[in-house]
């Protein structure tokens, strides 16, 4: 019997070898740089002559280079050239919050560390504090689809004190038309309005393991502002949104929710802890956005504001068709809904109502029967009314198959309630 053999089609062989070739191509050309606070700009920006600047850096660095940022204190950077998907370009702390940056940029821009109408760029492990408006802004200059503006990422940063009362209230980190963009595993405290702030009508943002806490708004705020538009292009929504697996605590002096939700459409809102915040746990709305917030995800949340006078979920007149399953639900309200359509719920902890019923497997439970220990520590307990009362799956909306802390959902018969699934 003759062997067979998969043969590749011409075409297929030809774009797999050019490729490899661009790929090829992009790893010769690719170059790591370092920047230290005893650097010269003068220098070739190696290791042992390194720059001192980071906007020596982002004037130099082109598609596939990495600068690498030792510890020490720096002014922030604008950056006006793009990556591509295959070559992105990295500013990347050598050590963890080592390299700190604590004044503006020498453009003088509102934002200390400015990502201008650039695309794929990621900033990785900087602390950036005492900024006049945002620690870092990714922002386009006119294009309102975000085109311009793609596919960025900041991650493991440090934003604190940035845009305090004195200096014009504003952000840890803050987006204005960032298409594709993602926040991860940052920590964003004591900022003079939000924690992280997505503006704006780009779409597909992911906003994910960040802890947002103490800031004079809200942790995390995504906001459409159909009232801001450069071209008239923008529809004033933000589309295909996730939010997940954030520890979001300690917001609102000045007010504001764990999670603000203007004009936000088709998105997920999962696995997030949500406490002692000074109003809302999410609010989903319609002020500045095209649209109240409609046909979105709300599952497997823990929110806990028990002295808050707002609910733990909100939604205003209009917020039509979201789902809402598999959340503890705690505050002054538990859930205050406004005249709303195809809104559905089950499933939930929920301490009162405002505008809607229990649903046939929702329940109220005293926080001591919860939680491990109130306030501080929300697993649930031993004996907890949240364990294997959730669902895997709600009206075809799926719960996720892993908690906060990446667990494997469910343990036991079925989901357990809330953003942790109790093990043991």
């Amino acid at each position: 019997m003759k062997s067979t053999q998969f043969k590749m089609p011409l075409r297929a062989v030809s774009a797999a070898l050019c490729v490899a070739v661009a790929l090829s191509s992009i790893s010769a050309s690719a170059a790591t740089y370092e920047v230290a606070p005893n650097g010269n700009d003068s220098g070739v920006g190696s290791a042992a002559a390194p720059w001192k600047t980071l906007q020596k850096a982002a004037l130099t660095l082109k598609a596939g280079d990495t600068v690498l940022i030792n510890d020490g204190i720096y002014a922030g950077f604008r950056m006006r050239t793009s990556g591509t998907a295959a070559a992105r370009i990295v500013f990347k702390a050598k050590n963890k919050w080592g390299a700190k940056v604590t004044s503006g940029n020498p453009n003088n821009d509102a934002d200390s560390i400015t990502v201008l109408s650039a695309s794929f760029i990621t900033i990785d492990g900087l602390e950036v504090s005492g900024s006049k408006r945002a620690g870092i802004g990714v922002r386009t200059m006119s294009d309102d689809t975000g085109a311009d503006t793609r596919d960025n990422i900041v991650q493991n940063c440090y934003c604190h004190h940035n845009g305090l009362p004195s200096g014009g209230a504003h952000d840890g980190i803050f987006t204005g038309f960032a298409l594709n963009f993602t926040a991860q595993d940052n920590v964003c405290d004591n900022n003079g309005e939000h924690g992280i702030y997505i503006s704006n009508s780009a779409d597909n943002p992911i906003v994910r393991r960040n802890r947002c806490s103490n800031n004079r708004a809200c942790g995390i705020q995504l906001n459409a502002d159909a009232s801001t538009s450069l071209t008239g292009k923008a529809d004033g929504l933000i589309s295909n949104w996730l939010v997940e697996n954030n520890v979001i605590y300690g917001n609102g002096a000045a007010g504001g929710a764990g999670i603000n939700l203007d004009g936000d459409i088709n998105g997920i809102c999962r696995n997030n802890l949500i406490y002692n915040n000074m109003a809302s746990g999410i609010a989903l709305y319609g002020i500045d956005g095209a649209q109240p917030s409609h046909h979105n995800l709300i599952v497997n949340n823990t929110i806990y504001n028990p002295n808050s006078r707002r609910a733990a979920i909100t939604m205003m007149d209009g917020a039509n068709n979201n789902i809402v399953f598999n959340n503890i639900l705690i505050s002054g309200k538990g859930m205050d809904i406004g005249t709303v359509t195809g809104f559905l719920h089950d499933y939930n902890v929920v301490s009162s109502y405002i505008g809607a019923k229990a649903a046939p497997h929702e329940s109220n439970a005293s926080a001591a029967s919860l939680f491990v220990a109130v306030g501080s520590d929300f697993h649930l307990a031993e004996k907890s009314p949240a364990i294997d009362k959730g669902i895997a799956t709600f009206w075809k909306a799926l719960a996720p198959k892993d908690d906060l802390e990446a667990g494997t959902r469910p343990v036991g018969k079925a989901y357990d309630l809330g953003c942790y699934e109790r093990v043991g």
